[in-house]
């Protein structure tokens, strides 16, 4: 019932048996697709796996990702994930029924993508396809689907983001500003004073802040908790003037890519590379502790990192500064 084949450098194992779906994962060693093999035989006898869906009833991946965009991505504040699935449907496996999208399709586009991507852009999309396949067996009754994405060969996280703005950049890049993108200043301002995201601040009604408590209430998330962030007196002087001028209500009129476009336009004005509008949100997160000397859970607070793991991704002091309280 249970094949071992070598592909490449790679072992494959495969469970066939009649009225059951076919079964197939790929391990570095022959050892371990040995033992896979073994437990899934052990599985299929035990009547673990008793029928599997037809080619009929099974949802082809452009359907599949479509419904997933409905469901779940469309309802998330940031827009990335819809990006990612709307790159999948475009995709040569856009036509394919979910069970015959196997592991090596994906680990030949995983290793090709790798050569055109970052790594984390590289596993942030593969993990965008394994959301959709774990709705798929959870929620949607196909609970013999088994994802594709489970045993590949991930490219390693990158380091993450170290950039940090350099003596002269913050002056250059809000006199630029003003000259090029006017409407920019206060917002870049309020990026550095609060660490919030993009996402966060064009999302963000004045109807959600407090004044008298000094506070914005987030009720939108990347991470899908709400959030209360302390506001400084120059958050609320920022805070204040864009409201003067808003149509909207919102601290942001526009939508959230202008943001981004404008501000990668100040910094060509400026003559400043490497630096992109998320860093504004590490730049602030570093301050917090060497400026204002905030603790971590104050700073986690303010930036809602779940973990100090993810903190500390977050946090990039200046040597020179830690030297300095050193004496």
């Amino acid at each position: 019932m249970a094949s071992i084949t070598k592909v490449g450098k790679r072992f494959r194992a495969q469970i066939r048996r009649k009225g059951v779906q076919s079964i197939a994962r790929t391990f570095a060693t022959r050892r371990e697709a040995e033992i896979f093999a073994s437990g899934l035989e052990h599985d299929v006898l035990a009547g673990k796996y008793l029928s599997s869906p037809t080619d009929d009833s099974m949802p082809r991946l452009s359907d599949a990702l479509q419904r997933y965009d409905v469901e779940v991505s469309s309802k998330k504040p940031s827009r990335t994930e819809s990006c990612d699935l709307r790159g999948w449907g475009r995709s040569d496996f856009a036509n394919l029924r979910l069970n015959h999208i196997t592991s090596e399709m994906l680990q030949t586009w995983a290793d090709s993508a790798s050569e055109v991507y970052a790594a984390d852009t590289v596993r942030k999309k593969l993990f965008t396809l394994s959301g959709m396949y774990s709705r798929a067996a959870k929620r949607w009754g196909y609970r013999h689907l088994v994802s594709p994405i489970r045993n590949l060969e991930l490219p390693s996280p990158g380091k993450g983001r170290t950039r940090r703005l350099q003596y002269g950049e913050y002056r250059r890049l809000m006199r630029a500003a003003e000259e090029l993108r006017p409407m920019l200043p206060p917002m870049l301002r309020l990026s550095m004073y609060t660490a919030m995201r993009r996402s966060e601040l064009c999302t963000l009604e004045f109807s959600q802040v407090n004044y008298r408590k000094r506070f914005a209430h987030l009720s939108k998330t990347k991470n899908g908790d709400e959030r209360d962030v302390p506001l400084s007196r120059r958050a609320i002087r920022m805070l204040k003037l864009i409201e003067s001028q808003s149509q909207t209500g919102r601290v942001w009129d526009g939508i959230p890519d202008t943001y981004t476009k404008g501000f990668a336009a100040v910094c060509k004005q400026a003559g400043i590379t490497g630096l992109t509008l998320h860093d504004l949100r590490h730049e602030a997160t570093s301050r917090f502790f060497e400026v204002h000397n905030l603790s971590i859970v104050e700073v986690q607070r303010i930036t809602g990192h779940r973990s100090l793991k993810m903190l500390m991704r977050y946090t990039h002091l200046s040597p020179t500064n830690v030297a300095l309280k050193l004496g």
